[in-house]
C-alpha cells in the first residue's frame, strides 16, 4: 500500500489498489478523453455518449434545490426523445401550480397527441378527473382569425355527454349570445336567432311548431 505523512503516515492506497482514508478529490483536465471541471462534464469521444445506472437501479438527475433542470436547451436544432414503447414502459410528467407547457415557444409547429401508425386500440383522455368535488375547465381551439376546430369520429359517432343541466350544451356567437341551447333537465332544445325563437323542442309525437317572427315561440311534441 501507500501511506502519506510522518511516522508511517496514513494509508491512502491499500495492497489491493483501493483508495482508503480519502477526503475531497479535486480534479480538472482530461479523464479518459473527457473534460471534467467542478461544474461540468464534457464528453470528448466522437461518438454517442451515455449516462446510466447499474442494471436494475434507478437513475436520478436533479439540481438538489430550486435550480432549473435543462435538457436539450442549447441553440441548435435537435431531436429530443423521452421514454420508449417497450412492454409496460410509462412516462409520467408532473408539475406543481406552474403547470405543464407543451409547444409554447412562439414558433409555428405541430403538436401530435396519440398514434399516427399501428393498427392498435388507443384511449386518449383529456380532463377526465372523476374525483368528488373536483372541477375541470377544458378549452379546445381558438376564435382568432381563420382558426378552425375539427371533431371527427368513426362509425360509433360523436357523443356529447354532460351532466344534467339547463345549459348542458350551447352554441354561442362571438358576443357570447346563445343561439342553440340543450336543456337536459327538462329534455328541451332552445334555438334563437334574429328572426324567430323556438322556445322548446320536446321529443315524443310529431312536434307542433308555434313561432312568431318577432317574439318567437315553441316547437314541442307530446
Amino acid at each position: 500500500g501507500i501511506n502519506t505523512g510522518a511516522s508511517g503516515g496514513t494509508q491512502r492506497i491499500d495492497a489491493s489498489g483501493n483508495l482508503v482514508n480519502i477526503n475531497n478529490i479535486t480534479a480538472a483536465g482530461l479523464i479518459n478523453g473527457n473534460t471534467l471541471t467542478s461544474s461540468a462534464l464534457t464528453f470528448g469521444a466522437a461518438s454517442a455518449a451515455s449516462i446510466q445506472s447499474a442494471s436494475g437501479q434507478d437513475l436520478t438527475i436533479d439540481s438538489g434545490a430550486t435550480g432549473a433542470i435543462n435538457i436539450g436547451t442549447s441553440a441548435n436544432a435537435k431531436v429530443i426523445t423521452i421514454g420508449n414503447n417497450t412492454g409496460a414502459s410509462a412516462v409520467n410528467i408532473s408539475s406543481g401550480s406552474g403547470g405543464v407547457n407543451i409547444g409554447n415557444g412562439g414558433v409555428a409547429n405541430t403538436i401530435q397527441i396519440g398514434n399516427t401508425t399501428g393498427a392498435v386500440a388507443q384511449t386518449i383522455n383529456l380532463g377526465t378527473n372523476a374525483t368528488a368535488s373536483s372541477s375541470s375547465t377544458v378549452t379546445i381551439g381558438s376564435s382568432i382569425g381563420s382558426s378552425s376546430t375539427t371533431i371527427q369520429a368513426g362509425s360509433s359517432g360523436v357523443v356529447v355527454k354532460p351532466a344534467n343541466s339547463i345549459t348542458a350544451f350551447q352554441i354561442q356567437n362571438a358576443s357570447s349570445t346563445t343561439l342553440f341551447n340543450t336543456d337536459t333537465n327538462n329534455n328541451k332544445i332552445n334555438i334563437t336567432n334574429s328572426i324567430a325563437t323556438v322556445g322548446s323542442l320536446t321529443a315524443g309525437s310529431a312536434p307542433t311548431p308555434s313561432a312568431d317572427a318577432n317574439t318567437g315561440g315553441t316547437l314541442s311534441g307530446n
